[in-house]
């Protein structure tokens, strides 16, 4: 699960409004239902400035990536996430990660 994060990321950080406006993305492991550790890395758009909308999907993929959570996702960019084969989730705004992440994980069970 990739997380996009206002600040630093990991568990306790706040879920950025939109993927592509994160300062950091944090990629949490689950294995059966359980989280198995998670890390945090400076967000592609830093890097990659206006390509990064073309480059966090594919990412994401090579990561195995299989959800992403945020607030929000732009049709276009949800449609290049999809392509890839991951899937989006949508939480409310002020959740941390933990609580981003419990939610899907109480939607997928």
């Amino acid at each position: 699960v990739a997380v996009p994060c206002i600040g630093a990321g990991g568990m306790e950080d706040l879920v950025s409004m939109r993927i592509e406006a994160a300062r950091s993305i944090t990629v949490v492991n689950i294995d059966r239902g359980e989280v198995r550790g998670c890390l945090a890395f400076r967000a592609p758009i830093f890097t990659y400035g206006g390509q990064a909308r073309d480059v966090i999907p594919r990412v994401l993929s090579n990561m195995g990536i299989n959800f992403v959570v945020a607030c929000e996702i732009e049709r276009d960019f949800e449609e290049k996430l999809r392509a890839e084969g991951i899937e989006m989730f949508t939480i409310g705004e002020e959740a941390t990660v933990r609580e981003a992440v419990e939610a899907l994980l109480s939607r997928l069970h």
